[in-house]
């Protein structure tokens, strides 16, 4: 098939409109690898396309559904909890299918150093913290500064940005859940109001 007919048989299956968007949204994709003992209605088909840098699994793909409140997502064909009402219902600990929360770009850099350069100081800064002997915190930072010559507004944007970045000597953490919990929250159906 050539890639004409691919595209032909695209526009005439998704409509013109949907074929930039990639033929509809994520909440008409088909649950390919639905979670058992759930609604069709209440699951939905996520990918790391839908949440760009904020995905936080492992995998490519996954399923995501919500039973009374207990988010679920299904990823490589385990079901995780992803609440404490999920924990509580018995599904899996999560946790090992999380990735590690990636450095971005820096919302506000120093300018007078180069990365690499800033990353050393900010590893500087952070040592100085770490001291519980009784040495003198404040008088460390004053000698990294002089060190390198900064400021305490250059030295506290470097420190700014190395929180901001997770650099080094900060253990690395895991990529929030907060997108898919309310993604799979707006999955739980909700009671109608009564009328009287």
């Amino acid at each position: 098939m050539t890639w004409r007919m691919c595209a032909s048989a695209l526009v005439a299956s998704c409509g013109f409109g949907l074929l930039a968007a990639g033929c509809g949204d994520t909440q008409t994709r088909p649950v390919i690898d639905p979670v058992t003992g759930v609604p069709h209605e209440q699951q939905r088909a996520i990918s790391s396309r839908d949440f760009g840098v904020r995905w936080p699994f492992t995998a490519e793909t996954a399923t995501l559904a919500c039973v009374d409140d207990a988010v679920v997502a299904r990823v490589n064909g385990v079901n995780y909890a992803v609440n404490a009402a999920a924990t509580g219902r018995g599904f899996a600990p999560i946790a090992p299918t999380v990735r590690m929360q990636p450095s971005l770009p820096p919302t506000n850099p120093y300018p007078g150093l180069r990365q690499g350069d800033r990353e050393r100081v900010f590893a500087e800064s952070m040592q100085c913290e770490q001291w519980t002997d009784g040495r003198d915190a404040a008088g460390c930072k004053a000698g990294v500064r002089a060190a390198h010559g900064l400021s305490d507004g250059a030295l506290a944007q470097i420190e700014a940005e190395g929180h901001e970045r997770i650099w080094p000597p900060l253990p690395p953490r895991k990529q929030s859940l907060a997108p898919i919990l309310d993604a799979g929250l707006q999955l739980c159906p909700r009671p109608s109001p009564q009328r009287r």
